[in-house]
């Protein structure tokens, strides 16, 4: 999605960001842009479902953690004041099996407690959506709940985290300034 690429270099500089698009075929391919959603795809029928659907999500960038210092989040869309959504496109047997167990995998709803935390919303919609599903089976949704306990243990190990980076790359930079005094 070239706003949402131009969007991250503006708010995340450090980072090197890649527009790509990646195919089995030669020539030339056409990119959907799913307007307002940070999204898109290759797939015109894809796209065409993602509109139907009518999410109102807003596109958004990197949200900092107000109390967690160079810690934040980049959501994948905000929804009305008090929400979010995180969307995932899985391989068929990932969907499926996210779907059958419906729940959300304890790794993504870190994140979205995370995303909760820097936000202060207090629900995330999960969504995981496989275009070579039969187009009833096509989209899996949970809603996940702000749990502030679960938030304080993870704003604990961000920083814990952060701490022990900022000590590895001191003792880097001490390295290299060795060998260069060397």
């Amino acid at each position: 999605d070239p706003v949402l690429a131009a969007d991250l270099r503006v708010h995340r500089p450090r980072d090197t960001v890649v527009q790509m698009a990646a195919s089995a075929g030669d020539g030339e391919l056409t990119f959907y842009r799913v307007p307002g959603t940070g999204l898109g795809t290759l797939d015109a029928h894809e796209a065409q479902v993602a509109r139907d659907r009518g999410f109102e999500v807003e596109e958004v960038g990197f949200i900092a953690c107000p109390s967690v210092p160079r810690a934040g989040c980049s959501p994948d869309g905000l929804v009305g004041i008090d929400g979010g959504i995180e969307a995932k496109c899985p391989n068929t047997a990932t969907h499926i099996e996210w779907a059958v167990a419906g729940k959300v995998p304890t790794e993504h709803r870190l994140q979205m407690q995370f995303c909760m935390f820097c936000t202060g919303r207090d629900w995330w919609d999960f969504v995981s959506f496989d275009p070579r599903m039969p187009e009833s089976m096509r989209l899996w949704t949970a809603r996940v709940e702000r749990d502030d306990k679960r938030i304080a243990e993870l704003e604990e190990m961000v920083s814990a985290f952060l701490s022990e980076l900022d000590g590895k790359l001191a003792a880097l930079v001490e390295m290299y300034e060795q060998e260069k005094a060397a």
